[in-house]
């Protein structure tokens, strides 16, 4: 598997962002990121959902995010040292209307730490066509693509989808 590091000790491993775009209008209450820790990290990582920037001056501010809608912090004690899902609870419900543009961003609450931190699974293969990956500069304070590019795997959970059956009935 892959890794990008968050909240380690070099200036693009400050944070990370993965767009998407709903498909329908949806209820979020929990996320969750393939992820695990290296070290022994004492603060948490936090997964917040970002509206993004639509329309700016300058086109490359455009997706990136914007307003906070809500936030999940996973406890150190609930992340292994090896790599697997980890959920979070939103602090609030976070109404995404369909074909609205999403930033699922990854932090760590504390200070970096090139010992303790925490390593999120991506995927270099591009699978995932809903939207672009980006890393946080902390030197720069700039989101940049990452190199090579990726996709972050996540997974939203609500709580008024409509199976698909239901909507062609």
């Amino acid at each position: 598997a892959v890794e990008q590091a968050v909240g380690a000790a070099e200036a693009n491993q400050q944070a990370m962002q993965q767009v998407f775009i709903p498909t329908q209008t949806v209820n979020a209450v929990t996320v969750q990121v393939n992820v695990r820790k290296v070290g022994n990290p004492a603060d948490s990582l936090r997964v917040r959902i970002y509206s993004t920037i639509e329309e700016d001056d300058d086109a490359g501010k455009i997706g990136l995010p914007d307003t906070e809608l809500g936030s999940a912090l996973i406890a150190p004690l609930g992340i292994g040292t090896t790599a697997g899902w980890v959920l979070g609870n939103l602090s609030s419900e976070v109404e995404l209307p369909a074909g609205k543009v999403y930033a699922l961003v990854v932090d760590r609450v504390g200070a970096v730490d090139g010992a303790n931190y925490y390593a999120v699974n991506v995927n270099e293969g591009l699978g995932y066509g809903g939207g672009i990956f980006k890393i946080k500069n902390a030197a720069t304070n700039t989101w940049a693509a990452r190199s090579p590019d990726a996709d972050m795997p996540f997974r939203i959970g609500v709580t008024n989808q409509v199976e698909t059956t239901t909507q062609i009935g």
